[in-house]
Protein backbone atom coordinates (compact mmCIF):
# COMPACT_ATOMS: atom_id res chain seq x y z
CA UNK A 1 0.00 0.00 0.00
CA UNK A 2 1.46 3.33 -0.98
CA UNK A 3 1.73 6.33 1.29
CA UNK A 4 -0.94 8.32 -0.61
CA UNK A 5 -3.40 5.41 -0.44
CA UNK A 6 -2.77 5.10 3.29
CA UNK A 7 -3.47 8.82 3.77
CA UNK A 8 -6.70 8.61 1.76
CA UNK A 9 -7.87 5.65 3.86
CA UNK A 10 -7.04 7.46 7.10
CA UNK A 11 -8.74 10.66 5.86
CA UNK A 12 -11.83 8.77 4.76
CA UNK A 13 -11.98 6.99 8.14
CA UNK A 14 -11.62 10.28 10.00
CA UNK A 15 -14.34 11.92 7.91
CA UNK A 16 -16.65 8.93 8.42
CA UNK A 17 -16.06 9.06 12.20
CA UNK A 18 -16.73 12.82 12.18
CA UNK A 19 -19.97 12.33 10.21
CA UNK A 20 -21.17 9.55 12.54
CA UNK A 21 -20.39 11.69 15.62
CA UNK A 22 -22.12 14.73 14.11
CA UNK A 23 -25.14 12.67 13.11
CA UNK A 24 -25.39 11.15 16.58
CA UNK A 25 -25.19 14.59 18.27
CA UNK A 26 -27.77 15.99 15.86
CA UNK A 27 -30.07 13.07 16.66
CA UNK A 28 -29.66 13.62 20.42
CA UNK A 29 -30.39 17.37 20.09
CA UNK A 30 -33.51 16.77 17.95
CA UNK A 31 -34.75 14.08 20.33
CA UNK A 32 -34.13 16.40 23.31
CA UNK A 33 -36.12 19.20 21.69
CA UNK A 34 -39.07 16.88 21.21
CA UNK A 35 -38.78 15.80 24.86
CA UNK A 36 -38.66 19.38 26.15
CA UNK A 37 -41.56 20.40 23.93
CA UNK A 38 -43.63 17.49 25.28
CA UNK A 39 -42.73 18.37 28.89
CA UNK A 40 -43.57 22.00 28.27
CA UNK A 41 -47.03 21.05 27.09
CA UNK A 42 -47.58 18.79 30.12
CA UNK A 43 -46.37 21.34 32.69
CA UNK A 44 -48.30 24.39 31.50
CA UNK A 45 -51.98 25.02 31.35
CA UNK A 46 -54.34 27.93 30.97
CA UNK A 47 -57.85 28.50 32.21
CA UNK A 48 -60.41 31.17 31.56
CA UNK A 49 -62.24 32.54 34.57
CA UNK A 50 -65.40 34.51 34.88
CA UNK A 51 -65.14 38.30 34.87
CA UNK A 52 -64.16 40.03 38.10
CA UNK A 53 -64.48 43.63 39.17
CA UNK A 54 -61.42 45.17 40.77
CA UNK A 55 -61.79 48.41 42.60
CA UNK A 56 -58.90 50.42 43.98
CA UNK A 57 -59.04 51.47 47.60
CA UNK A 58 -58.37 54.96 48.84
CA UNK A 59 -55.75 56.15 51.29
CA UNK A 60 -56.34 59.43 53.07
CA UNK A 61 -54.91 60.67 56.37
CA UNK A 62 -56.22 63.61 58.35
CA UNK A 63 -54.14 65.07 61.19
CA UNK A 64 -55.59 67.30 63.89
CA UNK A 65 -53.37 70.22 64.78
CA UNK A 66 -51.83 70.20 68.23
CA UNK A 67 -50.80 73.42 69.93
CA UNK A 68 -47.20 73.74 71.01
CA UNK A 69 -45.37 76.90 72.04
CA UNK A 70 -42.03 76.98 70.26
CA UNK A 71 -40.81 80.10 72.07
CA UNK A 72 -39.01 80.64 75.39
CA UNK A 73 -37.24 77.31 75.53
CA UNK A 74 -34.42 76.94 78.02
CA UNK A 75 -32.04 74.03 78.76
CA UNK A 76 -33.94 71.02 80.04
CA UNK A 77 -37.39 72.29 79.00
CA UNK A 78 -39.71 69.72 77.38
CA UNK A 79 -42.99 70.57 75.64
CA UNK A 80 -45.52 68.09 74.30
CA UNK A 81 -48.52 68.42 72.03
CA UNK A 82 -51.07 65.70 71.47
CA UNK A 83 -52.77 65.26 68.13
CA UNK A 84 -54.89 62.64 66.40
CA UNK A 85 -54.45 60.91 63.07
CA UNK A 86 -57.52 59.60 61.25
CA UNK A 87 -57.58 57.20 58.31
CA UNK A 88 -60.41 58.48 56.10
CA UNK A 89 -59.56 55.96 53.38
CA UNK A 90 -60.83 52.47 52.69
CA UNK A 91 -57.57 50.55 53.30
CA UNK A 92 -55.46 50.06 56.45
CA UNK A 93 -52.33 52.24 56.61
CA UNK A 94 -49.00 51.69 58.39
CA UNK A 95 -47.96 55.04 59.84
CA UNK A 96 -44.45 56.44 59.76
CA UNK A 97 -42.67 59.76 60.20
CA UNK A 98 -41.37 60.94 56.82
CA UNK A 99 -39.58 63.98 58.18
CA UNK A 100 -39.43 66.61 60.87
CA UNK A 101 -38.24 69.83 59.28
CA UNK A 102 -37.69 73.44 60.37
CA UNK A 103 -35.14 75.61 62.13
CA UNK A 104 -35.62 73.96 65.54
CA UNK A 105 -32.34 71.98 65.44
CA UNK A 106 -30.33 75.14 64.76
CA UNK A 107 -31.84 76.54 67.96
CA UNK A 108 -30.72 73.59 70.09
CA UNK A 109 -34.04 71.73 70.05
CA UNK A 110 -34.85 68.09 69.32
CA UNK A 111 -38.23 66.83 68.16
CA UNK A 112 -39.80 63.38 67.91
CA UNK A 113 -43.22 61.77 67.43
CA UNK A 114 -44.52 58.71 69.22
CA UNK A 115 -47.77 56.81 69.11
CA UNK A 116 -50.17 57.13 72.02
CA UNK A 117 -51.29 59.94 74.27
CA UNK A 118 -48.65 62.31 75.62
CA UNK A 119 -49.19 60.99 79.17
CA UNK A 120 -48.40 57.45 77.99
CA UNK A 121 -45.19 55.72 77.06
CA UNK A 122 -43.82 54.86 73.66
CA UNK A 123 -40.68 55.02 71.59
CA UNK A 124 -40.06 58.49 70.10
CA UNK A 125 -39.38 58.44 66.36
CA UNK A 126 -37.63 61.12 64.33
CA UNK A 127 -37.91 59.19 61.07
CA UNK A 128 -39.38 55.80 60.19
CA UNK A 129 -42.13 53.50 61.37
CA UNK A 130 -44.35 54.43 64.31
CA UNK A 131 -45.36 50.78 64.74
CA UNK A 132 -49.04 51.56 64.14
CA UNK A 133 -51.35 50.15 61.46
CA UNK A 134 -54.42 52.34 61.33
CA UNK A 135 -57.52 50.50 60.04
CA UNK A 136 -59.84 52.15 57.52
CA UNK A 137 -61.94 54.70 59.40
CA UNK A 138 -59.71 54.39 62.49
CA UNK A 139 -58.21 57.12 64.65
CA UNK A 140 -55.14 57.05 66.87
CA UNK A 141 -53.49 59.44 69.30
CA UNK A 142 -49.97 60.72 68.69
CA UNK A 143 -47.63 62.91 70.68
CA UNK A 144 -45.07 65.44 69.48
CA UNK A 145 -42.25 66.07 71.97
CA UNK A 146 -39.86 69.01 71.64
CA UNK A 147 -37.04 69.51 74.11
CA UNK A 148 -33.90 71.55 74.63
CA UNK A 149 -30.78 69.72 75.78
CA UNK A 150 -29.27 70.69 79.13
CA UNK A 151 -26.04 71.67 77.35
CA UNK A 152 -27.71 73.88 74.69
CA UNK A 153 -25.76 77.03 73.78
CA UNK A 154 -26.81 80.30 75.42
CA UNK A 155 -27.75 81.71 71.99
CA UNK A 156 -30.53 79.09 71.71
CA UNK A 157 -32.29 80.16 74.92
CA UNK A 158 -35.52 82.00 74.11
CA UNK A 159 -35.06 81.76 70.31
CA UNK A 160 -38.25 81.33 68.29
CA UNK A 161 -38.36 78.08 66.32
CA UNK A 162 -40.63 76.33 63.88
CA UNK A 163 -41.10 72.76 62.76
CA UNK A 164 -43.22 70.71 60.40
CA UNK A 165 -43.94 67.02 60.89
CA UNK A 166 -44.72 64.93 57.81
CA UNK A 167 -46.48 61.59 58.37
CA UNK A 168 -46.93 58.86 55.76
CA UNK A 169 -49.45 56.05 55.56
CA UNK A 170 -48.52 52.97 53.50
CA UNK A 171 -51.30 50.60 52.46
CA UNK A 172 -51.19 47.22 54.20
Amino acid sequence: MSESTSRKTKSAGAIRTLLITTGTLLGVVVFSLFGVGGSYAYLNSAATGTGAVLQAGTAELTVSTGTLSMANFYPGKVETAGFTVTNNGSVPLALSVSSIAGNFAANGLTAAVRSGACAGTGTPVTSGSLGVVLPAGGTTDMCLTVSMANDAPASAIGAASSLTVSLTGVQQ
